[in-house]
């Protein structure tokens, strides 16, 4: 499955995920009990483990959990033994046709005050044969993501744009019209141009949009 493929190579994205991974830890420090919701082949969690040891990874394709058998898996929210503190999600939702549904369930799995942190594909008007390819439903705007997490029993503590060099790089892949399925080799060469670049901070635009809420007691 070309959703499979993306997983597989975006592995080499090395520096492109340790961005994302200090984009959402300051948001979680206070939290102890955690879960990756649609943590795929583990690469986020996995990468956590020394602050989180006992992270839950929530991932339904079972084929996954061979990845890093190390990892407390479970195949859905409905497993988890307890409420925890924080959930993260990064590039889920948009996969997800009733996504309002699966974060009033997620608010259910936390504990009052527990945290939220989502990441998904932003602006309609990047949309490309990859997203097509990897059986994104939507991209998302600010104001929809919110309006989402406000309705599923959130607060909104911060929102923000994230990746402004994959927003051009996407631009740019719309203009050559790109076959939707990058190579290993393409996406060292954009990791390496992220990691030079993205030391310029452009909070405002981005590829992604990123929300982090709390719930409410």
């Amino acid at each position: 499955m070309q959703g499979d493929y993306n997983l597989e190579v975006m592995e080499a994205a090395v520096n492109y995920r340790q961005a994302v991974i200090n984009l959402f830890k300051p948001y979680l420090a206070d939290c102890r009990k955690i879960a990756d919701f649609g943590a795929g082949r583990g690469t986020y969690a996995r990468e956590l483990t020394d602050t989180w040891p006992d992270i839950y990874c929530i991932e339904p394709a079972r084929d996954f959990w061979q990845s890093c058998p190390g990892l407390s898996w479970l195949e859905s929210l409905n497993d988890l033994p307890e409420q925890l503190d924080a959930i993260y999600t990064l590039n889920v939702l948009e996969h997800i046709e009733y996504d309002e549904k699966a974060l009033t369930e997620i608010n259910r799995r936390l504990s009052p005050g527990g945290k939220l942190f989502v990441l998904v594909p932003a602006h309609k008007n990047l949309w490309t044969e990859m997203d097509n390819k990897v059986g994104h439903i939507r991209r998302y705007s600010t104001e929809e993501l919110t309006g989402k997490v406000i309705n599923a029993g959130f607060e909104v503590l911060s929102t923000g744009y994230f990746d402004w060099v994959g927003y051009l790089a996407t631009k740019a892949h719309q203009v050559l019209k790109g076959n939707g399925s990058p190579s290993v080799k393409q996406i060292k060469a954009f990791d390496k141009v992220f990691a030079w670049m993205q030391v310029v901070r452009l909070p405002e635009f981005g590829k992604n949009v990123y929300l982090c809420g709390r719930k409410l007691s």
